[in-house]
């Protein structure tokens, strides 16, 4: 199965990326759009008059007087249905929920236990979101965010390194020095 769904996987990764950027455009006949949060963090910018370029950070200029565009319900639902969905493709929670469908004399059941319990656990990442950046700048919360990926792939690379050199240490001791019996 996975065979046939790596030609799509490109595709699946861009395809939120495209329909992001494009569909508050859908509406806008100046091709002008911005989704501001009710922390008024601007989250999507397409005007392309608005952007500076500086040398170690793209901004935005405060006052870029666009069209101000909110998604439709629709649109939001939609887009955040796809990129948790793309998201999600894979993952640990998508690959225990195929093993127990598998398994299970009643895959529906399981399709019914597994769907329950990502609406719960999204319910509870965006009341603690909402909650949490009613407390904490925005900004860092993203910081914090990337030192917590970047601590995970560095702990990630260390525990592959190390798993590594103790396999290379086992398998020296199990076949000693091989060069006495050559």
């Amino acid at each position: 199965m996975a065979r046939y769904l790596r030609p799509l996987l490109p595709l699946l990764l861009i395809l939120p990326l495209i329909l992001g950027f494009s569909s508050p455009a859908w509406s806008s006949p100046d091709n002008a759009a911005e989704l501001v949060q009710p922390s008024g963090q601007v989250l999507l910018a397409l005007e392309p008059e608005s952007i500076e370029f500086s040398t170690d950070l793209v901004q935005v200029d405060p006052d870029p007087d666009p069209v101000l565009l909110e998604l439709t319900i629709w649109q939001a639902v939609f887009l955040t249905f796809l990129t948790v969905f793309v998201a999600e493709m894979g993952d640990k929670t998508q690959m225990a929920t195929m093993l127990m469908s598998a398994q299970s004399k009643s895959p529906w059941v399981i399709f019914w236990g597994s769907a329950s319990a990502l609406i719960a656990a999204s319910l509870v990442s965006v009341l603690l979101g909402e909650g949490v950046a009613q407390i904490i700048p925005t900004q860092m919360l993203q910081r914090g965010a990337a030192v917590g990926f970047i601590g995970i792939g560095l702990y990630v690379l260390w525990s592959q390194w190390h798993e590594r050199r103790e396999s290379t240490v086992i398998k020296d001791e199990e076949f000693g020095d091989l060069s006495d019996h050559g």
